[in-house]
């Protein structure tokens, strides 16, 4: 029975790594977080306008940043965007 454990440790240490370096592939496929603050930057750059409010909100299993956007001709838009872009 010792000997069957310290095949099983030592199978287990051998394959550490192998597991480590699988993660990041992971990882890397894995759609990327869009931030409040850089959703707030990204609708300066394609809205002219004053910035009003920015939130997060929750939709289900989305979250949502919304972001109100007081227009030259003076009007309130809302601006919506997804934290995590849809595969």
């Amino acid at each position: 029975m010792r000997y069957l454990t310290l095949l099983l440790m030592m199978c287990l240490m051998f394959m550490s790594p192998f597991v480590a370096v699988a993660d990041p592939a992971k990882a890397q496929n894995a759609p990327a977080l869009i931030t409040l603050d850089q959703a707030v930057k990204r609708v300066k750059q394609l809205k002219t306008g004053k910035i009003l409010a920015a939130e997060t909100r929750q939709h289900g299993d989305t979250a949502v940043h919304i972001i109100k956007v007081l227009t030259d001709g003076g009007r309130v838009k809302k601006v919506r965007i997804q934290a995590a872009p849809a595969n």
